[in-house]
């Protein structure tokens, strides 16, 4: 160290230029440690994550897409081996309700039967006018003076299954005041039923 006087007393002191070389040099060192250290830290993450990939430890991103890939090796193996893969086989879908069944029991094949004549088991369809002004509509062809049953809505009775139970109440009413509710409906007593009838 080089001292400073003045007026003979020592008031500071300054390093010498060798003191100043080993300090800077100190620092440079630290700095390259520090640079060095900065410079291959991703690099050393970058060897971790593939020695752990070698060791069989995966992230869960990686362990999904294994997965995957592995599924698919696998489908393929089995289509060169000749197995098909395991296929879910769905239920069968039931068959929808034979409404005719549904609301008429054991006489279904009877007012199917005079349904087929009446309409041709047409839900929409609509009849030319009667002789006295009625229509009649829909499968059963039920005339237009039982609109009342349907609150005066014609367009009910195209909707198949309301046409079918305002056919079963028609049935009903007649069979309070005849032995045969069938006999509402002219094709039965023409017998042009008959034809279609199992």
């Amino acid at each position: 160290m080089i001292k400073i006087y003045q007026n003979n007393k020592v008031i500071g002191s300054v390093p010498e230029s060798k003191d100043l070389a080993k300090r800077f040099l100190i620092i440079f060192l630290i700095f390259s440690v520090f640079a060095t250290i900065l410079h291959y830290y991703p690099q050393e993450e970058q060897t971790k994550l593939v020695i752990a990939k070698t060791e069989g430890t995966n992230t869960p991103k990686t362990q999904e897409n294994a997965t995957e890939g592995n599924t698919e090796t696998n489908s393929h193996a089995q289509n060169i081996s000749g197995t098909p893969p395991s296929v879910e086989i769905p239920e069968p879908i039931p068959e929808p309700v034979d409404l005719f069944v549904k609301y008429f029991g054991d006489k279904a094949d009877t007012i199917k039967a005079i349904c087929t004549a009446e309409s041709g088991l047409t839900a929409n369809a609509i009849s030319k006018p009667n002789r006295n002004g009625t229509l009649d509509y829909g499968l059963c062809q039920v005339n237009s003076i039982h609109l009342w049953r349907v609150g005066g809505d014609y367009t009910r009775l195209l909707d198949a299954e309301t046409n079918i139970r305002i056919a079963r109440d028609i049935y009903n009413d007649r069979l309070k005041w005849d032995s045969d509710g069938f006999k509402a409906w002219t094709t039965y007593n023409h017998k042009k039923h008959l034809k279609y009838l199992k």
